[in-house]
């Protein structure tokens, strides 16, 4: 990880030096995070009897929650019109999702359906750095900018919050991808503030990597029946923002 922090320090620094009208921002920003590139519903396979039960479960799709970033930010002008702006952030991003699906167990024949309040709570966690560079178009009243990220994955955490008791947290860095990459685009509004100005921004991140390792899905395809290659999770994120340009 010390590799991965050199590496986006210096990317973040060498694009600023290589212009010498640079400006410089501090960056916050709170939003949602969930996932895309997975199907709705898969279904445990049966395996010879070792599974006392069969169960659908949805899709990592349905997983969604808080997430916010923060660091610095910078821009140097093209032309009046256009701008780059590479960003260097610490995000995080924490996904929720209830396991309420129904289950048939083998030996009853019967159908049984979980209440809610009683359904286990799974929350996967992650810790990132992310550096966007950005385009950014002036359009007068408001600015667009779009570009592509790199993320590299610091800490992955994976926790089940069961009301009947027997809580667990667990690392799943191995089950992560190290860097992920994605598109970012964004729309938003410059006010200006004396010599400085506070940029207010809506962003929408997608990612085009897979959040997933190759140990991970093996163990998807091992345990799914209907599990494809292609059905790994990917970055679905939307944060509003703010960025105070202080030189």
């Amino acid at each position: 990880m010390n590799k991965a922090l050199i590496l986006a320090s210096s990317t973040l620094l060498l694009a600023a030096s290589a212009f010498a009208d640079v400006h410089l921002g501090a960056r916050a920003s709170l939003g949602y995070a969930s996932f895309w590139g997975l199907e709705e519903e898969y279904n445990i396979k049966e395996d010879d009897g070792n599974y006392s039960y069969k169960e659908s479960i949805k899709g990592l799709d349905g997983f969604g929650g808080f997430s916010f970033s923060f660091g610095l930010a910078s821009y140097f002008a093209i032309n009046e019109a256009v701008s780059i702006s590479p960003n260097f952030l610490i995000s995080h991003h924490s996904r929720s999702n209830k396991l309420k699906e129904s289950y048939e167990e083998y030996y009853k024949g019967e159908l049984e359906d979980r209440d809610e309040d009683e359904s286990p709570e799974v929350t996967l966690s992650m810790w990132n750095i992310e550096i966007p560079v950005l385009g950014t178009f002036n359009l007068g009243p408001v600015f667009l900018e779009a570009g592509p990220i790199i993320s590299f994955n610091v800490s992955a955490e994976a926790s089940v919050d069961n009301p009947k008791g027997g809580d667990i947290s667990v690392e799943i860095d191995d089950y992560t991808s190290s860097v992920n990459f994605g598109l970012v685009f964004g729309l938003g509004k410059r006010i200006p503030l004396g010599d400085k100005a506070l940029d207010i921004d809506a962003r929408f991140t997608l990612g085009i990597t897979s959040l997933t390792s190759d140990d991970a899905d093996d163990w998807l395809d091992h345990t799914y029946e209907d599990y494809a290659p292609d059905d790994r999770p990917s970055d679905f994120i939307i944060h509003v923002g703010a960025t105070y340009w202080f030189m």
